[in-house]
């Protein structure tokens, strides 16, 4: 009934009373001449405050339905939820499947035709809360899951702050909600465009690093926003340090103070600006001149115009006072005269045939007045990827991520600096540096397109290596935040005949449901906010930093109010706007394995162990075993023997059976192997 609207709403539609002003609209349409235009005083709530029908005739239970819609983007930050249900509209989160979150932020830009209130220039995007979500919900749930970790490798290698996005466009706008929207879409085009590049079988890690260097939250954070070379003034040196030292080279790996200041000047003029939708790839865009709230230009300020704000490049402020980057320096040279003796060549550690080779910069003369002067920091970030200093320091981290932490660390160790370690020289160098330098070899190798850096011939060559398919390769790392909240749901999530999954999540219960996430798991398990790192190095890679005695409590407290039932008066737990981090041990039990062995405590123990501490030998997991059964042949109260196999297996959730499950999976993602990998 009133499937497009034509008509007035029948008797069996429910018009709450926040929605009395709600009705059939001539103004816009989709397929007919009318559409519902849902009007609220106050946020929905459930079935009991929003626009529902029930009955809808024609359903039945059990059966499989699609509810299919078209809307026009909410404004003022409003969010739509739609929901067919056999028991009608409950209260829920607003939708946060990873798509239509997605579609969220993808309408970010478009202007606003019929609402003359808002003072701001767009409509649609999303806040930070829906993208930490989103990202989430993408790890937990994506088939890709390498891509998954590489998405969040590179999110926290090339480290952004939202807090100082939101700080910069706090001077054009007075409303909290635009501001928290533009600089999140910041964040989601940048994590956008990598995941669309790595899905490129050609994809280099300059194609990576360009992404990087054009992103507006980038640019903001390390402060090239500002940085003008023309006429006396001097460049800011922010991202060109952070450049060479934590996204490139590695700290105090090939390059040196005054590198850093000839190389600063090359990202002057890179700003941003906002510039209309469809020109958001185009770094010499004017600003848009398409006007919001006064529309017939009688307000030509900055929070009235409506666009996209993007990267934007400056030709009258880049500066041309320039020098070979990466040079030997002349004894009398200074940031303000730098004077060269020649280029800086590898040191012999790196070996034939790297060694002794110059690798200094050198751009050709380009104007301020020139669009193409924008090619010198493009110049910069192509030499930089090929650079073997470069294919070393990220090869060193890929092997941290994906092997082991004690991949020596220079930065943290002042007797291994100048990567001294890594001698590829050296016929007794570990099994370590035999592996970063095949990483580099693969590097260095040109791939199809005539390019080197390829990340999947790098990544080949690692998961190749006995280092990483060993049995002592495995369980040899320390799960960060978001890799243990993941790495719960994901392990006891499975698919349904139904199309429900056996865990899953909102993603906001895990991230938190404001730009400041407050009491949210990840806060509590090591002050982990995602997106808005302040240090530019990122969160650590190494177990240490996250392991204490409080932050093993709380990744304790994360698992056991995720395993329970939904009813318990303690799964809340203090996460605002509720828990909505679910898992049924039971149900993914009778799914994969037969009722034979379903009230066998040994049979369901070693189910578990083997889909959560998977890649470890028998032996190795025995005494988990023993007190994964022990358990399970013991009552509540944890003293009197209460057999497992006494308890009838069909009683449903928040049965004997299904809580002693639950509590025997909360005891093995509470011990130590769970906590690595």
């Amino acid at each position: 009934r009133n499937g497009t609207f034509e008509t007035a709403l029948g008797p069996d539609w429910q018009v709450t009373a926040n929605f009395t002003n709600s009705g059939i609209s001539t103004v816009r349409s989709h397929t007919g001449s009318g559409s519902l235009h849902a009007i609220a005083s106050a946020a929905g709530t459930g079935n009991g405050n929003a626009l529902f029908m029930t009955p809808v005739a024609g359903l039945t239970n059990g059966g499989t339905y699609t509810a299919s819609f078209w809307c026009t983007t909410p404004t003022r930050g409003r969010r739509l939820t739609v929901r067919l249900s056999g028991s009608g509209l409950q209260a829920l989160a607003p939708d946060t499947s990873p798509g239509t979150i997605k579609r969220r932020f993808d309408t970010m830009g478009a202007a606003s035709p019929d609402d003359a209130t808002v003072t701001s220039t767009t409509v649609g995007g999303g806040a930070l809360a829906d993208l930490r979500a989103w990202f989430i919900m993408n790890a937990v749930s994506s088939p890709r899951q390498l891509l998954e970790i590489l998405t969040q490798f590179l999110e926290n290698h090339f480290v952004t702050e939202h807090s100082k996005s939101f700080d910069y466009l706090d001077r054009y706008y007075d409303e909290g909600g635009i501001i928290d929207a533009f600089a999140t879409e910041w964040e989601y085009r940048e994590v956008s465009r990598w995941r669309q590049a790595l899905l490129n079988p050609n994809c280099t890690f300059y194609d990576l690093l360009k992404v990087s260097a054009e992103s507006p939250a980038q640019i903001v954070y390390l402060d090239t926003v500002e940085s003008r070379g023309d006429g006396t003034r001097i460049a800011n040196e922010n991202y060109a340090r952070e450049l060479f030292e934590l996204y490139c080279m590695g700290v105090d790996n090939g390059y040196d103070q005054l590198d850093i200041t000839a190389m600063s000047r090359a990202w002057t003029g890179w700003s941003v600006d906002i510039v209309d939708r469809d020109k958001v790839s185009n770094p010499f865009a004017p600003q848009s001149r398409t006007y919001g709230f006064y529309p017939n230009n009688s307000t030509r300020g900055v929070s009235n115009i409506v666009g996209t704000w993007t990267f934007s490049y400056k030709t009258n402020f880049h500066g041309t006072n320039r020098a070979p980057i990466l040079s030997e320096w002349s004894p009398l040279a200074s940031r303000t005269n730098l004077l060269t003796l020649g280029p800086k060549r590898y040191p012999a550690r790196m070996g034939p045939p790297w060694a002794g080779q110059p690798y200094q910069i050198t751009l050709p003369r380009r104007t301020n007045t020139q669009t193409n002067s924008v090619e010198d920091g493009y110049d910069v970030i192509r030499s930089l990827a090929d650079n073997h200093f470069t294919a070393e320091y990220i090869s060193v981290k890929l092997c941290r991520l994906f092997v082991h932490d004690n991949f020596p660390n220079p930065s943290a160790n002042p007797a291994l600096r100048e990567y001294s370690f890594y001698d590829y020289t050296s016929p007794t160098r570990s099994a370590e540096a035999d592996l970063v330098h095949q990483c580099m070899v693969a590097w260095d190798t040109p791939g199809p397109d005539g390019r080197r850096g390829h990340l999947r011939a790098v990544l080949k060559t690692l998961f190749g290596s006995p280092l990483f398919r060993s049995h002592g390769g495995s369980l040899q790392k320390v799960k960060t935040p978001l890799e243990f909240a993941v790495s719960t749901l994901r392990g006891l999530r499975a698919a349904t005949p139904n199309g429900t999954f056996t865990a899953g999540t909102d993603g906001y219960s895990i991230t938190g449901r404001s730009r400041t996430p407050g009491s949210a798991p990840l806060v509590r398990m090591g002050s982990m906010k995602l997106f808005d790192r302040d240090a530019p190095d990122g969160y650590p890679e190494a177990g240490p930093p996250w392991i204490s005695a409080g932050t093993l409590a709380e990744r304790i407290r994360f698992v056991q109010t995720t395993l329970m039932t939904s009813t318990d008066t303690n799964k809340a737990d203090g996460i605002a706007g509720g828990n909505l981090n679910v898992a049924d041990p039971v149900a993914l039990l009778k799914l994969k394995t037969p009722p034979s062995g379903w009230s066998d405590a040994g049979a369901v123990a070693d189910f578990f162990l083997a889909i959560l501490l998977p890649g470890e030998g028998q032996a190795n997991l025995d005494l988990y075993r023993l007190n994964a059964v022990a358990f399970l042949n013991t009552s509540d109260d944890g003293s009197q023997p209460s057999l497992f196999s006494l308890l009838s297996n069909s009683g449903g959730t928040g049965s004997p059976y299904d809580l002693r499950v639950r509590a025997m999976v909360s005891l093995l993602m509470s011990t130590q192997r769970f906590q690595e990998q």
